[in-house]
């Protein structure tokens, strides 16, 4: 009796682990309060849970798995070219130096004009600010 019980719990834990896993990895962004799309593992989902893309070692590629897009030190790729750049406090600048947004550190996302546009939860700025302010994906 002890060895099945001890199985069972052995079984829970490795399925909360699992969930905790889970819950760690997954990645949410949102445009005018609704899902704008999901990264989970490296994976972007849209809002309807279909793929767009992929975010791997800072390069993000699209469904067809072209490179649309690349995030390095702060500064944001868009189909090869430099399109801008995201500093430590989260200021959002295109190629010319002009501020176009920000990301706060709680993750609300701002338009030039300081209205929130999005949040984004436990994403990268750099990944936030080329999916949303850069539409890398367009």
């Amino acid at each position: 009796m002890k060895t099945k019980i001890s199985i069972i719990l052995i079984a829970l834990m490795a399925g909360l682990m699992a969930l905790t896993t889970e819950s760690a990895t997954a990645q949410t962004i949102r445009k005018g309060g609704s899902v704008y799309c999901r990264i989970n593992n490296g994976t972007i989902y849209n809002g309807s849970g279909s793929q767009i893309g992929e975010f791997k070692s800072g390069s993000i590629y699209n469904s067809s798995g072209s490179k649309v897009g690349e995030v390095r030190s702060g500064t944001i790729y868009k189909s090869g070219s430099e399109a801008g750049k995201v500093n430590s406090s989260g200021k959002v600048y295109d190629r010319s130096g002009s501020q176009i947004g920000e990301i706060s550190s709680n993750g609300n996302i701002y338009n030039k004009s300081g209205s929130k546009i999005g949040e984004a939860d436990h994403v990268d700025a750099g990944l936030a600010a080329a999916i949303i302010l850069f539409d890398v994906f367009k």
